[in-house]
């Protein structure tokens, strides 16, 4: 079972047996899967966990100017002061309550992490900056602090856990993903010149029967799939972050 389709789903998809003697067997058509889905990651195109703490710096700690460009680009109004700072996981949706922080010591001193509330509200520190996406979803693209305890400029000053990616639908990503690990299903099956999901076969030469069997799916799944990703899918995705 992947983390957007499953074997069972291309099996009903080509209205074929996945089985363990056939080619591709169940183990292949898993691997197959576990690689697509590790290109959808890749693209941070659903929604992700960072699972764990991410460490991050501050490379400019510099208050941004009232009136500027940054400010206009930000959405904040002109008399607002503060600083902004673009996480390495972007775009993201939350920052899991209670995970952001901010170290207070310097370089030569032990780690004294401090607590950053989510704003806006009395007795708050930041709020997260959106732009909508090509699904009309909001994702955050950056941090904005307007507290005292925001972080100034320096080697790992920031950590917190972030929920991430452009979460396109879960059902769009699963309809992709079938339809991407059928393409290399399809091609493996080709290789065997078996006619799978066929019960008879007489006449002419097996391998072509097999390619003008398939050649209908495998254009409908070309067509679709570039359907799927003009839609609905960012025009650059970005991929996976070092953390």
């Amino acid at each position: 079972m992947g983390r957007y389709v499953s074997p069972e789903d291309i099996e009903n998809f080509l209205q074929v047996d996945i089985k363990s003697t056939t080619t591709p067997s169940t183990a292949q058509v898993e691997d197959i899967i576990g690689e697509i889905d590790a290109q959808i990651d890749a693209r941070r195109l659903g929604n992700i966990s960072s699972d764990v703490l991410i460490k991050f710096s501050v490379l400019d700690a510099t208050t941004l100017a009232k009136d500027s460009i940054a400010w206009f680009q930000a959405g904040l109004p002109p008399t607002e002061t503060g600083l902004i700072v673009v996480p390495p996981v972007t775009p993201f949706s939350t920052v899991v309550s209670g995970t952001l922080s901010t170290n207070k010591a310097e370089l030569n001193q032990a780690e004294d992490w401090d607590i950053l509330a989510e704003g806006p509200g009395a007795s708050t520190d930041f709020i997260i900056l959106k732009k909508r996406g090509k699904n009309n979803k909001h994702l955050g693209y950056a941090l904005y602090f307007y507290s005292s305890k925001a972080p100034s400029a320096g080697y790992d000053k920031l950590r917190g856990t972030f929920m991430y990616g452009y979460d396109v639908d879960s059902r769009i990503l699963g309809e992709y993903a079938k339809l991407k690990v059928s393409e290399q299903v399809i091609v493996s099956t080709l290789r065997t010149a078996r006619p799978l999901g066929l019960a008879t076969y007489t006449g002419g030469d097996m391998s072509t029967f097999v390619n003008t069997q398939f050649a209908g799916l495998m254009e409908y799944i070309r067509i679709r799939a570039e359907e799927i990703e003009m839609r609905h899918f960012p025009e650059d995705p970005i991929g996976v972050a070092v953390m």
